[in-house]
Order: C-alpha cells, then sequence, then structure tokens
C-alpha cells in the first residue's frame, strides 16, 4: 500500500514538474520575443539645433489715419455754378473745386467800389484843403473815416465773392462729388472728402509694460487685409504724452510714406514693432516640441553605446544605417517664427533632436534616422 502511495506521488510529482517546466520554458521564450522585438530600432527624423539672429517685435493692431483730412465744404449758402473736378481727382491746394452764384456780390462790389472812389478823391481834395486851413480838421476827420468805411465794403464783399469759390485747402486726393450744377448749398454743405494719402499715419496703442521699449524713429511694419502679400514699412514718429488712464495703454503714431497709394485712410492694420536684433537664438522645428501639461520637451539624439549584435564591427548595419538612443529633455520655448521655435533654456547649438516619430519613443530607446521625411507631411499628421 504505501509502496503504491510512493509510485502515485513521484508520478504526480513528475507531471507538475514537467507542467512547471513547460511554463518557464514559455515564459522566457515570449520575454526574448518581446525582448528582440521592443529593441528594434524605430525610424524617426531628425535635425540639430542651430542659431539664427532674429529680430524681436511688439505686436499691436491700429487704425491708418491721413496726415490731413477734411470734408471740403460751403462756408455760405449759394447755388453751384459751376463744378471744376472729377471725383477721386488729385488736386493741389488752392485749386478751385465748386465756383456758387455769386452776381449778387459782384453787384454790391461796384456799388461798394464806386463809393470807395467818391470817398478816395474827397480824402485828397481835404488833405490839400487842410493844409490852406480852409476846412476844419473835424470836416477832415470825416472825410478820412468815410473812406475807410468805404474800403472796409469792399474788402467786406470781395471777401464774400471769394468764399464762394470752394477751393482744396491742402494737396491730396478726392472722394466722391457729392454736388451738382444748380444745386443749393447751405452753409457746412459737403462737396467732397479729401484726403492727403502720401505720407500717411497709422495709428496704435502697446499696454504701458512696453514703455521703455518705443521709441521716435524706431522701424515697423504693418500689413492690411486689402494687400495680404505686401509689408508696408514705417518709423515711429509720435509718442503721447500720458497713459490713458482707462485701458492703460500708451498711443503711438507711426509714419508710411505710401509712395505707391496702396494705402487707405480707415484701413485696419496689424503692426509689428521692431525692437533691436537678438543673435544666436537656439532653434529647432515646431515639430521637435511635445507639448504637455507638465511642460514642453524635446527627444535627444544620441550615440548608441551598445549597437544591435547583427551589425557590423563599425555598429553599421548595410541597409538601416547607424543606430542611436533617444532620451526625452525639458526646455523652455520661446517666440516662434513660421515652423523654428526658439528654446530659451534647456538646448545647445548642434545638439541633434528627433522632429516625427516621437509617439514611438520612450526614453533608451533605439532608433534610425530617415530624414526623407518631409516636415510638412509630418504637420498634417502622416508620416512616410
Amino acid at each position: 500500500m504505501v509502496k503504491r502511495m510512493i509510485i502515485m506521488l513521484v508520478g504526480l510529482g513528475a507531471v507538475f514538474g514537467a507542467l512547471f517546466g513547460f511554463q518557464i520554458f514559455k515564459d522566457r521564450l515570449i520575454k526574448q520575443v518581446l525582448g528582440d522585438y521592443l529593441s528594434a530600432p524605430v525610424t524617426i527624423s531628425a535635425t540639430p539645433a542651430i542659431a539664427q539672429t532674429w529680430t524681436p517685435s511688439l505686436s499691436a493692431v491700429g487704425s491708418l489715419v491721413a496726415v490731413q483730412g477734411v470734408d471740403v465744404s460751403a462756408e455760405t449758402s449759394g447755388l453751384v455754378q459751376s463744378i471744376h473736378f472729377e471725383s477721386g481727382q488729385e488736386v493741389k491746394q488752392g485749386q478751385l473745386l465748386v465756383q456758387q452764384d455769386d452776381d449778387v456780390e459782384q453787384g454790391d462790389l461796384l456799388n461798394y467800389q464806386a463809393q470807395l472812389n467818391l470817398a478816395q478823391t474827397t480824402y485828397r481834395r481835404n488833405q490839400d484843403l487842410i493844409l490852406r486851413k480852409i476846412i476844419s480838421q473835424s470836416d477832415f476827420d470825416q472825410s478820412s473815416a468815410t473812406l475807410k468805411q468805404a474800403e472796409a465794403a469792399v474788402a467786406r464783399v470781395k471777401g464774400l465773392i471769394d468764399i464762394k469759390k470752394i477751393q482744396a485747402p491742402f494737396s491730396g486726393r478726392l472722394g466722391i462729388r457729392q454736388v451738382n450744377l444748380g444745386q443749393y448749398l447751405a452753409p457746412g454743405g459737403v462737396v467732397a472728402n479729401l484726403q492727403t494719402l502720401r505720407p500717411i499715419y497709422v495709428n496704435f496703442s502697446l499696454p504701458e509694460r512696453y514703455l521703455e521699449q518705443v521709441t521716435l524713429n524706431q522701424p515697423f511694419t504693418i500689413k492690411v487685409e486689402g494687400h495680404p502679400n505686401d509689408t508696408f514699412t514705417g518709423k515711429v514718429t509720435a509718442i503721447s504724452a500720458q497713459i490713458d488712464e482707462q485701458t492703460r495703454t500708451l498711443a503711438i503714431q507711426g509714419t508710411l510714406p505710401n509712395t505707391d497709394l496702396n494705402l487707405y485712410p480707415g484701413m485696419f492694420a496689424s503692426v509689428n514693432l521692431l525692437l533691436p536684433q537678438q543673435q544666436n537664438i537656439v532653434t529647432v522645428p515646431q515639430t521637435a516640441i511635445a507639448s504637455a501639461l507638465y511642460g514642453d520637451s524635446v527627444f535627444m539624439v544620441e550615440p548608441d553605446p551598445d549597437p544591435p549584435k547583427d551589425t557590423g564591427t563599425d555598429g553599421k548595419s548595410p541597409k538601416s544605417g547607424p543606430t542611436f538612443i533617444v532620451n526625452r529633455r525639458y526646455v523652455t520655448v520661446g517666440e516662434q517664427r513660421g515652423n523654428q521655435v526658439a528654446i530659451t533654456k534647456g538646448l545647445k547649438v548642434g545638439e541633434q533632436v528627433v522632429t516625427s516619430g516621437q509617439l514611438k519613443l520612450k526614453n533608451g530607446a533605439r532608433v534610425l534616422i530617415d530624414n526623407s521625411v518631409k516636415l510638412d507631411s509630418l504637420a498634417s499628421g502622416k508620416e512616410d
């Protein structure tokens, strides 16, 4: 009985031993296969960090305004007798735009001119008589006063005639004509809008914290929706003498030459106020940056200290090329210009970073570099 029990226990032990041995063998085999799979290099693209010279800027929004702009209007009432301009015409200062009917004033001028002539004759005669003491001093004073009154009356009528001639107060471009022949113009009635377009102002504001960075003659550039492919350059010509108490902003005015007359008053402008150049800015492509709640990082590419065994003695595979190791490094990101991002801390010029394939990487992962992958396809979420 005991002998049978011993034989049974030995048999059970052999069976369980075989089962445990097979399980251990299977686990080791799986671990080896996974190890070989995980150690297979990942294909990525990479590029070294480079140093660039950037011109930083302060961004703002502004409005274009004319150096001089006004609605040309009538000073006195009258009918439009003649029109001497066309809509959109370039005019010179003093150029006649509209002639109002001045027949009544011309008649008054003849009347007052005749009175002036008589007053002048009387005054000259009395000058001779007063020297010979034939007339009294009061009679001479009366003739002198009459002469001055006649001169004033003539000057007044000539002034009325002059303001019936509506002229351009300065050189510029007229807008759309707003009068017609025979139209009655009341005082203040608009004839046309007149704007000086060359040069032109842009008004914009910046927060008060930038006060020390703004100076006269500081260059700036603007872009407008009417010419999306063009950039216009000007200089700061005026800075407000106070900070706005409501918005805590500093008002700034710049001047642009506008030689091609592409800019119009009232346009919306995106302004970039240029600051002194910054040299040796460390930059990398934007695709190299991995952003997360706990910070921005890049994967650094470093030489592989332990190349795969199936490569040659020099660590190179005939088909895939040299292998590298990647490790995550946290960096401080600065300004972005197009596809390039400035790194203010954590990276040096010449250090190589991964620009595509980051989702497949972890610290210590082995990689192969293939820079035939295009950055524009990576930016759209596609990889070769």
